[in-house]
């Protein structure tokens, strides 16, 4: 199958390192940058995998040409932590934080025109010159990643990014609360939340399209300080509380313009939380 850069760069953002080297490197494919010069598969795909350690990479070209077998790419990437990584290539990043950084690539294609036999990487310092991190959610596999971006804003208590996941107009519903309707009310309710109590966000199923997202999820909600008047009932600090929920998002041109959730239990907890 000849090879289509559209696809390879589906493919690497769904996170599947292994089926991206399979698919679209040759058995011999040299890989080198900075500070690697990488041949064969093994070698690869050892290097994503480490690379992709706790950071979760989004590429985005912003130009991309091809003659034969030849194709030269400018692609602005996003790294994302899933966890703290103070030893990250480019700057430490916590858990949640995110950093850009341009990239310039040839690849090589093999005879055939099908599979990647040589890529070269430069790179610029990170944030320079690049565009920044999208907040739209669509049904790529960049998209999906800028939800996952918005869920892990949302779990580091990231007000400021995950905000800019919504419209102007959102309405959120909180069974515990009620309704909340506009940026302004949503910002104040989670500002308030967190001054007293952090949400972390797992997410077990997601399926977005264009017009809305499904997501299955345990939430839990940690006290960082006491929080005698929290609406599930009194948190001491270092307390948890967790609940199962089905969440429904509505979009807008790839921004969430109304939440609404339902619990698929009881309440459990409080119970001491592993962190706080």
């Amino acid at each position: 199958m000849p090879f289509d850069y559209a696809a390879y760069e589906e493919a690497f953002n769904a996170g599947d390192d292994d089926a991206l080297v399979e698919r679209y490197f040759t058995e011999d494919a040299r890989f080198s940058g900075a500070s690697v010069d990488l041949r064969g598969r093994e070698e690869i795909r050892a290097f994503l995998h480490q690379a992709h350690d706790g950071i979760r990479e989004t590429m985005r070209p912003q130009v991309v040409t091809r003659s034969g077998t030849h194709v030269a790419a400018e692609i602005d990437t996003d790294f994302q932590a899933t966890e703290d990584r103070p030893d990250f290539v480019f700057g430490p990043l916590a858990r949640g934080e995110l950093t850009t950084v341009k990239f310039f690539v040839t690849y090589e294609l093999d005879a055939a025109g099908e599979k990647i036999a040589a890529l070269r990487a430069a790179t610029w310092k990170a944030g320079q010159g690049v565009s920044p991190a999208p907040t739209r959610i669509t049904p790529t596999a960049a998209g999906r990643r800028a939800f996952l971006d918005y869920l892990i804003s949302l779990s580091t208590a990231n007000t400021e990014r995950f905000l800019l996941f919504f419209t102007d107009d959102i309405e959120l519903t909180v069974p515990s609360v009620g309704v909340l309707r506009g940026l302004d009310a949503v910002a104040a309710f989670y500002g308030k939340m967190f001054q007293t109590v952090r949400e972390n966000v797992t997410a077990h199923a997601v399926i977005i399209d264009e017009h809305a997202i499904a997501l299955e999820a345990t939430t839990r909600l940690t006290a960082v300080v006491d929080a005698p008047d929290f609406p599930g009932g009194p948190l001491r600090q270092g307390e948890s509380v967790e609940n199962d929920y089905f969440i429904h998002y509505r979009l807008h041109d790839g921004r969430i313009n109304r939440i609404d959730l339902a619990p698929r239990g009881e309440l459990r907890g409080p119970f001491v939380a592993e962190s706080a």
